[in-house]
């Protein structure tokens, strides 16, 4: 049995706004039809140690993160679109082609 996507959402503080990101990320993703197994938020400070240990397929975030700054073995999409409503779409298109990817491997 395979299992659904594991996504980490990271945030500063992981609060009020990771919460509605998680949320909305949630909806958006069952209903184009993708299995999720879970969603999980963390502050950014968190992020290197939480993605080493964690078995995610994504980081998406709210956050500017210098990725270059860190070796973190996941994609990381920056989604400010899903949380304002502008570019959407496009959020949840790259988000969607880059779990789809975690698939195939």
């Amino acid at each position: 049995m395979t299992r659904g996507y594991r996504i980490l959402v990271c945030c500063g503080t992981a609060g009020a706004t990771a919460t509605v990101l998680v949320d909305k990320l949630e909806n958006k993703l069952r209903e184009l039809g993708l299995e999720l197994d879970r969603i999980d938020k963390i502050q950014i400070g968190n992020l290197q140690s939480m993605v080493s240990g964690g078995d995610y397929d994504i980081v998406v975030t709210a956050v500017d993160i210098q990725t270059n700054e860190l070796s973190l073995s996941v994609p990381v999409v920056r989604a400010m679109g899903i949380l304002t409503g502008l570019n959407e779409e496009e959020d949840l298109q790259r988000i969607v082609e880059i779990l789809k990817k975690t698939k195939t491997k």
